[in-house]
């Protein structure tokens, strides 16, 4: 990805996205409360590994595929990170900016109103820099 071997790149990330698929299940049968502990990093890798893979989908202008990539990912970042999370609001940002791509302004709406109210919500410098921009 960093230098732009995009395409080996987003193979290489589709295998480790299936591989840890594969290991823990679908998301939601990962994270079912009868499930495993999902307090394992795996978990979050996962989630990491799939925002990778959105980047690339971004990169390569397949805005469609990266929000469902991201949307995807930010199903487990909800659940094992705290609402304001640095992580849960990068994730947002790129689907809110991939939906303005495509011009689907209603679904960028409800993205970005979202953010901004879980960035003013929080107290870190970051969250506050972020509602700026965000709004």
């Amino acid at each position: 990805f960093e230098v732009r071997r995009y395409d080996e790149a987003r193979k290489n990330y589709m295998a480790a996205i299936q591989e840890r698929k594969a290991i823990f299940g679908t998301w939601s049968s990962a994270f079912s409360l009868t499930g495993p502990d999902t307090s394992k990093p795996g978990h979050l890798t996962m989630a990491s590994t799939m925002c990778n893979k959105g980047y690339i989908d971004l990169e390569q202008e397949n805005y469609r595929e990266a929000i469902d990539t991201f949307h995807e990912s930010l199903k487990i970042q909800k659940i094992l990170l705290e609402a304001d999370n640095k992580h849960i609001l990068s994730t947002m940002t790129n689907i809110g900016y991939c939906y303005v791509r495509i011009n689907d302004t209603d679904n960028a709406c409800v993205i970005y109103k979202e953010l901004v109210k879980l960035q003013s919500e929080s107290y870190t410098e970051q969250s506050q820099r972020g509602w700026s921009q965000s709004i």
